[in-house]
């Protein structure tokens, strides 16, 4: 197709404040050394399946825990920012190949700390139901009761 586009920036405005409940538990998480973990937040199943994963992570590993894209990303004076650029690492798991928190995450802290994974880097000759049957043989759990049953094609 060609679509391409080279490095950009995008201007966002002022903030004043904080988010109380996202000081607090970036604060706790920095007091645990935890390893922030980021998902694409995308509508489509690809971003579901990349927020399911995060959360599965985060669940299952005590030393990681979620962390919150847009405090990160957009409040500069943040605890959150503070959690994200100073721990060890940051996981993103992305859902797709445009990787696009994943860019942000990587020009934030660094490629050294900024740990990517794409979950489905072409999705070419591949059905939804079939990634998913993918990323539940992968991570070796069955989740339907956390599915959503409505999703939109991507």
């Amino acid at each position: 197709m060609g679509h391409y586009t080279p490095d950009f920036t995008l201007k966002v405005n002022e903030i004043t404040g904080v988010c109380s409940a996202g000081e607090a538990y970036a604060q706790k998480c920095m007091a645990e050394k935890k390893t922030p973990v980021f998902s694409c937040e995308g509508p489509c199943i690809r971003g579901e399946i990349a927020r399911l994963a995060a959360n599965m992570v985060a669940n299952e590993i005590p030393s990681f825990a979620r962390a919150c894209h847009a405090e990160t990303f957009f409040v500069p004076h943040s605890s959150m920012l503070r959690w994200v650029k100073d721990a060890e690492k940051a996981i993103m798991i992305d859902g797709c190949f445009l990787t696009c928190h994943g860019r942000v995450l990587k020009n934030l802290i660094g490629e050294a700390k900024s740990h990517r994974s794409t979950l489905f880097p072409s999705t070419r000759n591949t059905s939804t139901s079939s990634r998913w049957r993918t990323f539940q043989r992968r991570s070796g759990k069955r989740w339907h009761d956390r599915w959503p049953t409505r999703l939109g094609p991507c």
